[in-house]
């Protein structure tokens, strides 16, 4: 049943959301690079997730750091894709 909901979700989402889930903290470039996304599709997705708050935004001066947020339906979709990756 997993598999098939992650089927239903635009690929590249997924591989995004894949990147947040077997790292800590990761910038745009690298989420970008990792996921195999071009980094302006790779914003858009994060932007979308963060008002979603499913992910967190962390600013360094001028660095961005995107991790998994900390609310419940981002545990559960990290969880869910932590389960089928594996």
């Amino acid at each position: 049943m997993k598999e098939v909901v992650l089927r239903l979700i635009d690929p590249k989402i997924v591989a995004v959301l894949t990147v947040l889930a077997q790292s800590k903290d990761v910038y745009l470039r690298e989420c970008a690079k990792l996921s195999n996304t071009p980094p302006s599709t790779t914003l858009r997705i994060l932007d979308q997730l963060a008002s979603m708050n499913l992910v967190h935004i962390e600013q360094i001066k001028h660095l961005k750091l995107y991790s998994f947020a900390d609310t419940d339906d981002a545990r559960d979709l990290k969880s869910l894709l932590r389960k089928v990756k594996s």
